[in-house]
């Protein structure tokens, strides 16, 4: 299941297209570059829902969206740390096992 996954990504990849404009100029993972904009979209969106109440039940959403994906990309690190841990763990006890 994995491989077929990891043979996927390549496919998915290819078909995503997104603008160079939106995107950090030296690494796709420069955190602090998505914070800094996702700051400025939301201060934004902050003014014109002053104006709406449907703008402030969208912000209010997308606040509640945004604290979701960090638990659950928060719970997919402990997991994998968790995974690892009792790799070694196991691991450790077999190499153990055969030395005796």
């Amino acid at each position: 299941m994995g491989v077929l996954a990891l043979l996927a990504v390549p496919l998915i990849l290819l078909h995503i297209a997104l603008p160079s404009s939106l995107l950090p100029q030296y690494r796709i993972t420069d955190a602090a570059y998505y914070m800094r904009e996702f700051g400025e979209i939301f201060s934004a969106l902050n003014i014109l829902a002053k104006s709406s109440r449907e703008s402030t039940e969208l912000l209010q959403y997308a606040g509640k969206m945004q604290a979701m994906t960090l638990v659950i990309v928060g719970f997919g690190i402990f997991l994998g740390v968790i995974f690892i841990l009792i790799e070694r763990l196991v691991r450790n006890k077999s190499v153990k096992k055969e030395k005796q």
